[in-house]
């Protein structure tokens, strides 16, 4: 996913922080410094920040309320027992905007519909927002010159239920190429994962 890539992070991310946790405080005090999302849940979601290209843009309304689906969201390490899109492996933090690689994460994707060799990729990301407040949480993929990428999840309380917002902005010299090869396999992908957490957070209905 270009996106679309210590204990468990998941866990630090649902838990009040520990005597001793670093990794939790450090989450902990960036979540707090975060300014509210602004037009976020408009209508029509998110916008693209100035100079990005929506890349992958895919939204799903689930009836549950924002914070199960908050918590199920986060529980990143989980991800890969209820869909077969993305799969999350920590090794330390991740810790929000972190320059330390081992406080980034690794997504490991599967694009069905893409080129046989670009159907299988692993990304690293760093966090780069984390607010449990407004529901947003955002990493950029690492290592690729000429591009650059924001993934976000954004819930919205909807009636009774919540829109979910899953989408991808990129800008950079590579960023029309990438988007004319994987636009349509990222968000073929997204949905697909969207409908998954879904599944999971109504009960499989």
């Amino acid at each position: 996913m270009l996106s679309a890539l210590v204990p468990a992070i998941a866990e630090s991310f649902l838990k009040q922080p520990a005597a001793g946790d670093a990794t939790v405080a450090v989450v902990e005090t960036a979540q707090s410094q975060e300014p509210p999302v602004e037009g976020d849940c408009r209508v029509g979601g998110p916008v693209e920040p100035e100079g990005y290209k929506r890349f992958a843009n895919t939204s799903i309304w689930i009836s549950s309320p924002a914070q199960t689906i908050w918590d199920i969201l986060v529980d990143m390490p989980t991800w890969a027992d209820w869909n077969d899109v993305f799969k999350v492996t920590f090794h330390k933090g991740p810790a929000v905007n972190s320059t330390n690689p081992s406080e980034w994460f690794e997504v490991h994707s599967y694009f069905e519909t893409a080129w046989p060799l670009m159907r299988r990729t692993v990304v690293w990301m760093q966090l780069t927002r984390f607010d449990a407040v407004n529901h947003k949480i955002c990493w950029n993929p690492q290592g690729f010159l000429g591009l650059h990428g924001i993934h976000c999840f954004v819930l919205c309380p909807s009636g009774d239920g919540t829109q979910v917002y899953n989408y991808e902005d990129q800008k950079g010299p590579l960023s029309g190429m990438v988007r004319r090869t994987m636009g349509g396999p990222t968000t073929d992908g997204f949905n697909k994962f969207n409908e998954a957490l879904r599944v999971k957070c109504e009960g499989g209905r």
